[in-house]
């Protein structure tokens, strides 16, 4: 089974090492890819550093920051390119739990998406208390708007099989920062994905500032607002 890791980065030159030696720990044979959005730090430069001593490990610079959104879209694009048949991405700031993929690539044997979930039993977030808030709530709107068979949409933290990935890919996209995270889970479910959640002990990051802003959230209530108007999404019962 070829598996690829997308992982991207922005600024992340102090935390990628022990990123990417953790993403190998956890899957000695997968290949991992890093898109780099031209970090100024030289993210790009250390990684190259890295990749010539693994030939699993590959680097992949985009010329400008064009968003998260747009950052994983290229990742994933050039994972399915080369062949790979399940794709994992996660952020590579050390907040989502590397040891958490093996077990989400066994759940593939059984299901299309596998997600990271914060909201599900197990799952929680080891962040200051004003940003839980914020999430919590926003996530709360998100599933009013398009439905409760999932219970964390906004996760980065995904496992796909390669072929609904593609359908996901091939569809047209509103958004291209972190809001594309949600917005593929949408198109992942009107395509009748069979998507599970497994529990994800979200985690500040190691080093560095969060990236987080009010326009991040923002996008994300605006792009569930215009998914919620298309009605594709056929609600559960609750």
């Amino acid at each position: 089974m070829r598996i690829w890791i997308v992982t991207p980065t922005y600024n992340e030159r102090a935390g990628i090492g022990a990123h990417l030696e953790s993403l190998r720990h956890e899957m000695p044979t997968a290949e991992i890819l890093v898109v780099d959005d031209s970090s100024p730090d030289g993210t790009a430069t250390f990684v190259q550093q890295l990749a010539a001593k693994d030939p699993n490990i590959h680097l992949l610079v985009r010329q400008k920051k064009e968003g998260l959104g747009a950052a994983y879209v290229h990742g994933l694009r050039v994972a399915l390119e080369r062949g790979a048949e399940i794709v994992v991405h996660l952020d590579a700031d050390g907040s989502h739990p590397t040891e958490l993929i093996p077990a989400m690539v066994r759940a593939l044997d059984q299901f299309d998406l596998i997600l990271g979930s914060r909201y599900v039993p197990g799952g929680s977030m080891r962040i200051d208390p004003f940003r839980r808030i914020i999430s919590a709530s926003g996530n709360a709107y998100i599933r009013l708007l398009l439905g409760r068979s999932i219970h964390d949409w906004s996760t980065g933290f995904k496992a796909w099989r390669a072929d609904m990935l593609q359908q996901v890919l091939a569809a047209p996209s509103m958004a291209t920062g972190y809001a594309w995270l949600m917005e593929a889970n949408w198109v992942a479910v009107s395509l009748g994905a069979r998507v599970h959640e497994l529990p994800l002990v979200f985690r500040a990051r190691g080093v560095g500032s969060s990236k987080f802003t009010w326009s991040i959230a923002i996008e994300d209530l605006k792009i569930a607002w215009r998914l919620h108007r298309r009605g594709l999404v056929q609600r559960p019962p609750t």
